[in-house]
Parts: C-alpha cells; sequence; structure tokens
C-alpha cells in the first residue's frame, strides 16, 4: 500500500527526499513512475488527466498501459521516456494525448529492441494523439516486422508530431519497417513527419486523411 515503495530514497541530514517520476497537477500527487500514475486514473473520464514528466522514466522488459475508460495526457516536459526489450511497449486501450509543453519541445518516447519477431511501440486499440512530440523505434534484430505505431483499430490524431523508425546494422535489404501502420480504423495527419528507415514509412488500407505532412 505505500505509494513510495518502488521510489528511490536519500536520506539527506535529517530529512527524506524522494525521487518521483511522474505528477498529476489537478491532484498535486507524485508518482514513483508513470505507470503508477496511469494506474491511479479513472476508467471511467469524462476528461483527460494530464501526467507530467519530472525526470526520465526507464522501462525494461515491461510496458506501458493505457485501459479502456482511461483519458491520459502524458505532458513529457521536455523529458524521455525509454522503453526496451518487450514486444508492445505502449498497449493503448482508452484514449490517450502525447504532447510536449516544455519551451525546449524536445521531450520523446524511445522504444528499443532486440527481440526476434515482431515489434511495436505503440499498439493502438483506442484514441491516440501526437502533438509535438516525438516517437521512435530502434531495433537491432534484423528479422520479422517492426511498427513505430500499429493501429489496430481505433484512431490517431498526428498533430506535427515525429514519427521515426531507425534501422539498426543489417537492415539494409529489409522490406518490413514502418513508421505508421493502419490495420483497421482512421489515421489523420496535421503536419510532422513519418520516417521509416527502410520500406513504407505510412501504410494505410482504411480511412485515412492527410495535410502538410512530410513522409
Amino acid at each position: 500500500g505505500n505509494n513510495w515503495e518502488y521510489s528511490d530514497v536519500e536520506l539527506i541530514g535529517n530529512e527524506i527526499s524522494v525521487y518521483s517520476t511522474a505528477f498529476i497537477p489537478s491532484t498535486g500527487e507524485y508518482y514513483p513512475t508513470l505507470q503508477d500514475a496511469i494506474n491511479d486514473c479513472s476508467t471511467t473520464a469524462t476528461d483527460y488527466t494530464t501526467i507530467q514528466l519530472l525526470s526520465c522514466d526507464e522501462y525494461y522488459f515491461a510496458g506501458i498501459s493505457i485501459l479502456a475508460g482511461q483519458k491520459i495526457e502524458i505532458d513529457l516536459n521536455g523529458q524521455k521516456i525509454n522503453i526496451k526489450e518487450i514486444q508492445k511497449g505502449i498497449i493503448n486501450d482508452g484514449d490517450l494525448k502525447v504532447t510536449d509543453l516544455s519551451t525546449e519541445k524536445n521531450g520523446s518516447i524511445n522504444f528499443v529492441n532486440s527481440l526476434n519477431g515482431t515489434v511495436y511501440g505503440i499498439f493502438n486499440n483506442g484514441k491516440l494523439e501526437i502533438d509535438l512530440a516525438t516517437i521512435t523505434l530502434h531495433t537491432e534484430s534484423v528479422t520479422d516486422t517492426e511498427y513505430v505505431i500499429y493501429n489496430n483499430y481505433g484512431t490517431i490524431i498526428n498533430n506535427s508530431g515525429d514519427v521515426i523508425s531507425l534501422s539498426a546494422p543489417g537492415h539494409n535489404d529489409r522490406l518490413s519497417s514502418y513508421g505508421i501502420y493502419n490495420k483497421e480504423g482512421y489515421i489523420q495527419v496535421n503536419n510532422g513527419t513519418i520516417v521509416s528507415a527502410k520500406a513504407l514509412s505510412l501504410w494505410t488500407g482504411r480511412k485515412s486523411f492527410f495535410s502538410c505532412v512530410e513522409y
């Protein structure tokens, strides 16, 4: 039950300093990880809850999940989320906005993977909106398929976001790398950049709308 169970605690004199990664401004609550903050959000939400990153957040062999009914806005705040060695980095079953409200606008979500098989950065089953943020996927495996964003069944809106697939050595002949892949659903791109190191930057077999997009 202790909310700070997994936090780093440092004793300085007679005071205890707890290092937090995420903060919810509307409640004033601090959390040791972004996922902890998400877990504290309602699954019957009518409005978005903004979660602000205070420092870089690292995940190894585990990803981030947004549940159905949750409305989450992640403010990267110039920080980085690094998710490593997991097949699906972020699974979104709710409504998720990713933005960067910092002055520098240099926050990013980075997926790094050396696993064989198909890998996904963001696996979207709900509504995903990217606004002034960077999403990257770097794989070191040379087999199967990689997707920075995979729209399984939902809606994706990209407002001036950068979606980038970073190729690893050995990918020169690879034809299965996608920036955004739309299996089922709707994609709208308003500015921004979609880059895939090899093959298609964007694939859509369903409804889509593009405006001033470089890909």
